[in-house]
């Protein structure tokens, strides 16, 4: 008996110890099958390999229930894994062969209208087979039954075939209804002349209004909107940067005082800033040699006057109304936050060039000033009183 249940432990003992190397190598091939798994296919197959095997373990450990408990828990965590690991392939399948049906979908559109507009089928046909939107396309097609997705690859393949047959449709139908290179129509005894260019819907001026016209034909219906109506003063404007009253170098010299302040200009190296300024701004169209030397000549001349006239550049009627705002409609501890902040503002700009700070203070001045009800308020620029109170 002493010997049975010596034999018993011992054998319990390398039972043990066998079923835990079987559960490392189990481990091992499970990882290793993972990371071979490239496919869902593969998945399935890896999936199944390994769950033979544990099915072999249970025959094999099947006197020890923990063993079975163990292998059963190792059978779920397996097969979750490779499901897990078969839907993320499945899935990168799915999106790749979505964005190769779309890329093919683009380059067909393109292709097909480059096919519609092709002399003869001698042109088609070398179109089809030397043009690399055509190889794409073919490609395209392979990949995606490479991908198992046959459905899609037929689809493109038959929109492929099918502009091929458009094309050669309307190379019929050109050679039957039109002469001079497409530029007639023939409809019998008769022949009409045609564009070629799709009609475009676009503003021209009729008489003293615009009006909306067809490119191509003389279809002309008078805007009447009277939103539209009142822009009538910029209608002859063909540049934001120009118009009656304001030249062009005028609008930049400007533009630049306003951005750069005239502290910051007045040590700048004017032209070098003045030439990158209007090359940044091409849609107002400024002359390299013209306008950027006027710019130049005014600022030269605009720097000084404005550090000489000091707040003296800023209209009377604006700087009393700013003053009657201050004197009577501010409280003494209002004016001097606001006198503080302005002050380190001022040293800010003088330091670092204008700041958005110093913009939102303005504007706060100037709701102050259009709500404060101050004598001399009314009709004046509340934006520019707000400037002068600022400096």
């Amino acid at each position: 008996a002493t010997l049975a249940a010596r034999r018993r432990a011992l054998a319990e003992t390398e039972g043990r110890a066998e079923f835990g190397a079987e559960l490392a190598l189990l481990a091992q091939a499970t990882t290793a099958a993972l990371a071979a798994a490239d496919t869902p296919e593969s998945c399935a197959g890896q999936l199944a390999g390994l769950l033979l095997r544990v099915e072999d373990l249970e025959s094999r450990f099947a006197e020890q229930d923990t063993f079975l408990d163990a292998l059963a828990t190792r059978r779920e965590e397996i097969h979750e894994a490779f499901t897990t690991r078969g839907q993320t392939l499945a899935d990168a399948r799915a999106r790749h062969a979505q964005r190769l049906a779309d890329s093919a979908d683009r380059v067909l559109a393109s292709l097909t209208r480059r096919l519609a507009a092709l002399p003869d089928q001698e042109a088609v046909t070398a179109f089809l087979a030397t043009d690399p939107m055509a190889a794409k396309v073919t490609r395209t097609i392979e990949a995606l039954r490479e991908a198992d997705d046959p459905v899609r690859a037929e689809e493109i393949a038959g929109r492929l075939k099918a502009a091929r047959q458009e094309a050669a449709r309307a190379l019929r139908d050109r050679a039957d209804l039109y002469a001079d290179g497409g530029r007639t129509v023939r409809l019998g005894r008769h022949r009409f002349a045609v564009t070629p260019r799709p009609a475009e819907l676009t503003l021209v001026p009729d008489g003293d209004t615009l009006a909306f016209a067809l490119s191509g034909t003389d279809y002309r219906s008078p805007v009447t909107d009277p939103g539209f109506a009142a822009t009538r003063p910029y209608w002859e404007q063909t540049l934001p940067s120009e118009s009656a009253e304001v030249y062009r170098a005028e609008h930049l010299a400007a533009r630049l005082l306003t951005a750069h302040g005239a502290d910051a200009l007045a040590t700048a190296d004017l032209p070098a800033l003045v030439r990158a300024a209007a090359e940044a701004a091409p849609e107002e169209g400024y002359e390299r040699g013209v306008h950027d030397h006027d710019t130049v000549r005014i600022l030269g001349a605009l720097l000084p006057l404005h550090q000489g006239a000091g707040l003296l550049r800023f209209p009377a009627a604006e700087r009393a109304a700013a003053q009657l705002f201050w004197a009577h409609h501010t409280e003494p501890a209002a004016r001097s936050g606001l006198t503080r902040r302005a002050r380190s503002l001022a040293r800010a700009r003088a330091a670092f060039g204008p700041t958005g700070a110093e913009e939102e203070l303005r504007a706060e001045l100037a709701d102050a000033l259009a709500t404060s009800g101050a004598p001399g308020t009314d009709g004046v620029d509340t934006g520019l009183a707000a400037a002068y109170l600022f400096e």
